[in-house]
C-alpha cells in the first residue's frame, strides 16, 4: 500500500512539475521545425503567401522574388484551434535578406487564415 501511495504521489508531482514548465496557458510554446512535416510546411507557405506581399506593400522589404531560406523558430498557441507563429529568414536572390515573423491560425476543421506579420 505504501508503494502505491508513493507511486501516485510521484506521478502527481511529476505531472504538476511538467505542467509548470510549459508556461502560462495561452502563451506561445516553441516546437521543433521539421521540413518533412507536411502540415507545418503547408502552414508556413500559406503564411508567406500573405506576409511577403504585405511587407512589400508596407515598404518593409523591396519588391522582388522572395523565398524562404531558413526557419528560425516555430511556436504554437492553443486557442479554439491553433495559432502558429513562424520566424522565417527570406532572401530575394540579389543578396537582400529579411526576417519575417507571422502568425497563421488553423481552426478545428483545418481551415487556415493569416493573422499578422512583422519584419525584423
Amino acid at each position: 500500500m505504501k508503494f502505491l501511495v508513493a507511486l501516485v504521489l510521484a506521478l502527481v508531482c511529476g505531472f504538476t512539475t511538467g505542467q509548470q514548465t510549459q508556461g502560462t496557458p495561452g502563451d506561445f510554446t516553441p516546437i521543433p521545425w521539421d521540413p518533412n512535416n507536411e502540415e507545418l510546411v503547408s502552414l508556413m507557405n500559406f503564411g508567406l503567401q500573405d506576409a511577403i506581399p504585405n511587407a512589400i506593400a508596407a515598404g518593409q522589404i523591396l519588391e522582388g522574388y522572395w523565398t524562404w531560406t531558413q526557419v528560425n523558430n516555430v511556436e504554437v498557441q492553443v486557442v479554439a484551434g491553433m495559432n502558429y507563429q513562424f520566424s522565417v529568414e527570406i532572401s530575394d536572390g540579389a543578396g537582400d535578406i529579411a526576417i519575417l515573423t507571422y502568425v497563421v491560425y488553423e481552426d478545428l476543421l483545418g481551415n487556415m487564415s493569416f493573422v499578422s506579420w512583422t519584419v525584423l
